[in-house]
């Protein structure tokens, strides 16, 4: 395993379309795929906010984190839009 201070500096070297081939490879897999369906029922995803005992609000911002982590995780999942160029019709003449 490798260590955090190693991870960091790996991580600092990559720039953001690596990062998402990072989390590409990672949950694009069977295992990963699996793990992911995990999440979202564990993070509250398939759920506006969770029913049982009282509402409060460090239960709500705790709900609220998960739910963060989980779409940032989908967000990495899906892939790049490039700029529109301007022969690509990207400026109104």
């Amino acid at each position: 395993m490798i260590e955090n201070s190693q991870a960091q500096k790996s991580l600092e070297r990559l720039n953001e379309e690596q990062v998402k081939q990072l989390y590409m490879s990672l949950f694009n897999s069977e295992n990963g795929k699996l793990v992911l369906e995990d999440l979202k029922n564990r993070c509250g995803i398939k759920t506006a906010y969770p029913i049982d005992g009282p509402m409060d609000p460090f239960r709500l911002a705790h709900f609220d984190g998960m739910r963060a982590v989980y779409l940032t995780i989908e967000t990495m999942l899906k892939p790049m839009e490039k700029p529109a160029t301007e022969s690509e019709g990207g400026t109104d003449a």
